[in-house]
């Protein structure tokens, strides 16, 4: 029984306790014997656990590169709904430009006009450019880079004057309000795809109400969440709201689904919410919508916020 016991509290591997049946009789040999067979059975189980473990590894990495295919995917959808509207919009500045240039070329244009002239050719042109990175930022696939991001207006804008392109109609009014020196440690690029899904869902919410027309508001606000608690208070809060037609309560459950859509043939991916909502959990943040008492709904967004030092 003590060497039993010494071999016991010695164990390491299978092969250094193993007792030589042949040595031991009565209770004691069965008892080596039930021993060895309980081990057989650990090393058995340890073994499948272990290959378990390199299953859901490789599991795992599969469902991140899955992920990111979704997400580089509905960037592309929307960026091909971006496309059509950056398109027409350009062609108002190069007709801007090609009128200044056949004025450069009159021969009664002095100089004060020509500099006037080439600096409003320069500044429409700057503008096609800026259109064109916008949309090139937005549809290259990179990886999630969080940093300690301002939730200010720059934020916001650029990706909302491509949002009001798409639409093709001035009749949307956007309006924000902005609690200043809130911060977020988020991925820059990642969360303006989730301002501007929200913005073009709320978009077509109101083009839809108004058959077209788009008139309509959508209000974004960003503060600080207060609470009863210091963690209730620690949090930003970034809401998107429309005075679309709204969404009836059985349907505000869906709308996170991946593939769940209410839009027509060709307007949807069903992804949009879907791709948003990953991406905000991934930055420990939560999103949900709300119906509106008066009309349309409310995206709020929820993230741990930061001081920034």
């Amino acid at each position: 029984m003590d060497e039993l016991i010494i071999v016991s509290d010695a164990y390491r591997e299978p092969d250094d306790f193993f007792w030589d049946n042949s040595r031991a009789r009565g209770e004691f040999g069965r008892l080596n014997q039930a021993l060895n067979r309980m081990l057989t059975r650990i090393e058995a189980d340890k073994e499948q656990m272990l290959q378990t473990i390199a299953s859901l590894e490789t599991a795992n990495e599969e469902i991140k590169r899955t992920h990111q295919e979704v997400v580089r995917a509905e960037k592309l959808a929307s960026a091909g709904r971006l496309s059509a509207g950056i398109a027409h919009e350009i062609g108002n500045p190069v007709s801007i430009v090609s009128g200044y240039l056949e004025l450069l070329q009159q021969p009664e244009t002095d100089s004060k006009q020509r500099s006037i002239y080439i600096n409003k050719a320069v500044s429409e042109l700057e503008r096609i450019d800026r259109l064109i990175r916008g949309l090139l930022d937005y549809a290259r696939s990179s990886s999630l880079e969080t940093e300690l991001l301002e939730l200010d207006e720059e934020l916001f804008e650029s990706y909302l004057e491509l949002a009001f392109l798409e639409s093709g109609n001035g009749n949307i009014e956007v309006k924000m309000n902005i609690e200043p020196g809130l911060c977020v440690i988020a991925d820059r690029e990642a969360l303006r795809q989730v301002i501007l899904n929200c913005s073009l869902n709320a978009i077509d919410a109101i083009m839809e109400k108004q058959s077209g027309a788009g008139r309509g508001t959508i209000q974004i606000d960003v503060s600080r969440k207060y609470g009863d608690s210091e963690e209730a208070t620690n949090r930003a809060l970034i809401s998107v709201c429309d005075d679309g037609g709204g969404i009836d309560a059985h349907t505000i459950n869906n709308v996170f689904e991946p593939f769940f859509t209410t839009k027509e043939a060709g307007r949807g991916t069903g992804l949009g919410l879907y791709v948003s909502k990953t991406i905000i959990e991934s930055f420990n943040g939560t999103i949900s919508m709300e119906a509106n008492q008066s009309a349309g709904v409310t995206v709020i967004i929820e993230l741990p916020s930061c001081k920034d030092n």
